[in-house]
């Protein structure tokens, strides 16, 4: 019957689910029958969608007598039937606007959340990146460490390697390397801006298939050593930049680093390789010797690593699978050749990551923010459906005598069925329509946010994957929500009904919508307790003593011209800066404080262990400017002839590291470096340092005068009194002085690198906090449906109780426990929920356990809080019932 093919799983466990028992076994065989045949003739997707509607039309179909069965013959309704059950529904959502209402605000709350977060998933993972052909058909390629393969941080090759690389993967792909830089440019007389710079090696242009607007771009051959590297390619937003849009770039000369180039060509709409690398040129990586200063012979030496970042496309018909072999073969011949760099590539393997979408170093790590994100949606998007699907059921107790009516008039069963189904799809779509408001205020509230180094979010828009999403939403939660009460009018009894028209809210259907509200405040619960850990974590860690006094600190990047030393640069800097008004104290310094530091090694004597630790060039104001403290508790200050090259600073984790105690280094020699090579003397040890990016780890670190021999780039610091407009206009303006025809940036609060660093938690938590309000809010809102159509259920129970005497405290109580069996079991799972999802989250906390009581107990409280007020009104209207009214309507 099949073909030889098993019949599929969902299609035998929902006849058995959905269709009646009398008939289920012989539909089920008819079911499975119409399947195989559909599939061998239209294919297996087709076959499983019309299997789908005959389930339901089965499960909706109006049985025979008692012992027959049917033949199962799936209907299909005329657009008439549809249309008179669509007018239908809109005149009951317009008779009963309460609930109309009701329901679509929740079912906006749900899918908005879920199109939000499916927003930043566009954003950051399924859009294309702009200008590149066919990105799923080009792939990243990244070297990482054998031994720690789940290291991030990729691993470079030599120019050599490369070269290797290219040759051994021709006609099996294209592959093309790429590198960050910035320099200054600039168009004839004008001040030089600084642009973001990529040097290209190989065919990149074609691994991506971008395109020229103007002129053309770089053939692989364009970037081989040998050739006049005197040409750049310009993006077109840098192009209306320099030129202005209605003015032709290519063939023009502009000046990049003091060098004038020719434009070749304008890239049309690529921006970069990498989403939110908003790259402004290329140039080929050979141009670093011509135009960057860099000494050839490096380029090209056998044990230089300058490439770090490979894109390659492989050719029709070649897997990756075949590409990482081929890759891994290649690199292992050429450790064979060249035992100089046997150890190195021995020690690292290729991963290659299919379609340019997230860069590998922050793939891994934004795919589980993301899919973290998702599935708390998904719980939101749950609550809200069982909302619905309890307003619905609610509805359908209330309308029992209507529907018997119909019933009784000739209306079929499935007749029913369909026009809940088609109300569900109607409240569905309205919801749909409010959840895009809802999703563009959330996302409203995390522009500007990032998720590890990816771009910052963006303001909502609405393109063909968010529209399809929330037709998509909409059918999917008509499901949710609307299959369980169409269910129950498929199986409506018309007698039972005429008998129970005027009861309450009883037997099995009860027992459902008491579950589906446990499972509310369960779920709800659990959500809050994520938001208030992930809350508690970032206030601990704007909070942490790093050991450095960001406030009113400023730092500014020096951009030298290419020409001069950026130590001589940096002070001709700090000289004018010093004048400017506001400013208290200056320092120069390699690297910014949270920022980057060189790699260096310490020992305490000779053939004594050899420590890797962080080494910080500066100059000898730097620590004062930052307000680093000495053990002592004091401020660390260094007179002008005690610092220099042979003396150093340790932090207190590197001084206990080297010496039984910190305060015993003082004075002593050791020996350190970016090798360890030189004699240091210890001038002193700061209290303990940390760093934003890792405030639980104390950091080890020395230190050091600034080498000449070692400086590539220099950051002024400055500590100001009051950071204003005012006071950074004036700094610029020094800086500008001291550099003329140098790109000088806007100086940035160090607070502000702070915030940046922790911005991806800081949007997590402010994403679980929005959604876990959504989620309390839903859940109080089921919990005051369920109390209230319990109340009035037994409106006749209490009239009856209160005339035979029973008191207000009596009725409350009655109220409570119904009201408090629900939220007692739901808080039991809320909080098992709760843990669960806290384990999940762990490597994201700091500073709080994941059964941290001040979290568990707030959400707790929170939970008993809205349960109340939920409890209120109805509980209100148990004791105020009239026992003459109701005694009399009976």
């Amino acid at each position: 019957m099949n073909g030889g093919r098993k019949p599929p799983v969902w299609l035998r466990w929902g006849a058995r689910l959905l269709v009646p028992a009398d008939r289920r076994e012989f539909v089920t065989g008819d079911l499975l029958e119409l399947h195989a045949r559909r599939r061998e003739a239209r294919g297996a997707f087709r076959a499983g969608f019309a299997a789908l509607g005959d389930l339901f039309a089965s499960a909706f179909a109006r049985g025979g007598g008692p012992g027959e069965s049917p033949p199962f013959r799936p209907g299909r309704p005329t657009v008439a039937e549809l249309g008179h059950d669509l007018r239908a529904a809109l005149r009951s959502m317009v008779r009963e606007p309460g609930f109309t209402l009701v329901a679509v605000l929740t079912l906006a709350l749900g899918i908005g959340s879920a199109t939000a977060v499916f927003g930043i998933v566009n954003q950051l993972v399924l859009r294309p990146l702009p200008g590149v052909a066919d990105p799923a058909g080009a792939a990243y390629l990244h070297f990482r460490l054998r031994e720690d393969p789940e290291n991030i941080n990729g691993q470079g090759l030599t120019t050599l390697d490369v070269d290797a690389l290219r040759e051994g993967l021709e006609g099996a792909a294209v592959l093309a390397s790429y590198g960050n830089w910035s320099a200054p440019v600039a168009r004839g007389e004008e001040r030089p801006v600084s642009a973001r710079v990529r040097h290209v090696y190989g065919a990149f242009f074609e691994a991506l298939g971008a395109r020229p607007s103007e002129g053309r771009l770089f053939r692989a051959e364009e970037t081989a050593f040998g050739r006049e590297h005197d040409a750049v390619i310009l993006s077109e937003s840098f192009r209306d930049q320099l030129f202005g849009p209605d003015e032709a770039a290519a063939g023009a000369t502009i000046e990049v680093q003091g060098r004038r180039v020719r434009v070749l060509g304008v890239v049309d709409a690529f921006r970069g390789v990498e989403r939110g690398d908003d790259t402004d040129l290329w140039m080929a990586f050979p141009a670093l010797a011509s135009i960057g200063g860099f000494d050839e012979d490096r380029l090209l030496r056998r044990t230089a690593v300058m490439h770090g970042a490979f894109v390659l496309r492989p050719a029709d018909g070649v897997s990756a699978a075949e590409i990482e072999a081929r890759v891994e073969a290649i690199v292992g011949s050429v450790a064979e050749a060249h035992p100089e760099s046997a150890d190195y590539l021995s020690g690292i393997q290729p991963r290659l990551f299919p379609g340019l979408t997230t860069p590998p170093m922050w793939r891994a790590g934004t795919l589980r923010t993301l899919g973290l994100l998702s599935g708390i949606v998904a719980l939101v998007l749950l609550v809200a459906c069982a909302n619905v699907a309890n307003l619905l059921l609610f509805r359908n107790v209330h309308r029992r005598g209507p529907t018997a009516v119909r019933r009784a008039l000739g209306a079929s069963t499935g007749r029913l069925a369909r026009a809940q189904l088609v109300a569900s799809l109607l409240l569905a779509a309205l919801g749909s329509a409010a959840g895009l408001g809802v999703a563009w205020a959330i996302t409203l509230g995390l522009r500007g946010e990032r998720l590890l180094r990816m771009p910052a979010v963006e303001s909502f828009t609405v393109d063909l994957r968010i529209a399809s999403f929330a037709i998509g939403a909409a059918l999917v939660t008509t499901v949710l929500f609307g299959a369980g009460p169409a269910l129950v009018a498929a199986r409506f009894d018309l007698a039972r009904s005429l008998r129970a028209s005027r009861r309450g809210d009883t037997g099995r259907a009860a027992g459902v919508r008491r579950v589906m509200a446990t499972g509310q405040i369960a779920l709800s619960l659990s959500l809050v307790i994520g938001g208030l850990l992930l809350a508690r974590t970032v206030s601990n860690l704007l909070s942490v003593d790093t050991g450095i006094d960001a406030r009113g600190v400023l730092q500014l990047g020096v951009v030298s011209s290419g020409e001069g030393d950026p130590l001589l640069v940096g002070e001709q800097v700090m000289a004018e800066v010093d004048a400017t008004p506001g400013v208290m104290l200056t320092a120069t310094a390699m690297y910014g404080p949270h920022g980057s530091s060189m790699g260096g090694r310490v020992q305490r004597e000779a053939d004594a262990e050899v420590v890797r630790a962080e080494m910080i060039p500066m100059t000898r104001r730097w620590l004062d400017v930052v307000g680093v403290e000495s053990l002592s508790g004091g401020p660390i200050h260094l007179d002008e002839g005690a610092w220099g090259p042979g003396v150093t600073v340790l932090s207190r984790a590197l001084a206990a590291r080297l010496f039984d105690t910190p305060e015993e280094a003082v004075g002593k020699t050791i020996l350190g470096g970016p090798r360890g090579e030189k004699e240091l003397r210890v001038v002193g040890v700061t209290e303990e340092l940390r760093i934003a990016r890792a405030p639980d780890n104390p950091r080890e670190t020395f230190f050091v005068a600034p080498d000449p021999d070692l400086a590539f780039q220099t950051t002024l610091i400055a500590r100001v009194q009051q950071p204003d407009v005012a006071t950074l206009n004036g700094i610029r303006e020094a800086a500008e002085r001291a550099l003329p025809g140098v790109p000088v940036a806007d100086p940035v609060p160090v607070a502000r690198t702070i915030e940046w660093i922790h911005s991806e938690r800081r949007m997590l938590a402010r994403l679980v906090g929005t959604l876990s309000a959504f989620a309390a809010l839903l859940a109080g809102v089921g919990l005051y449906g369920i109390v209230a159509f319990s109340v009035a259920g037994r409106g006749r129970e209490f009239g009856v109780r209160i005339a035979l005497g029973a008191g207000g405290e009596r009725i409350v109580a009655l109220v409570a426990r119904y009201a408090g069996s629900i939220v007692i079991v739901g808080t039991a799972l809320g909080l098992a929920g709760g843990y669960a999802l806290s384990r999940v989250l762990e490597s994201r906390l700091f500073g709080v356990q994941p059964l941290d009581p001040v979290s568990y107990g707030a959400a707790v409280a929170l939970a008993v809080a809205t349960a109340a007020l939920a409890c209120w009104a109805p509980t209100r209207r148990a004791v105020s019932v009239d026992p003459a009214r109701t005694l009399g309507a009976e």
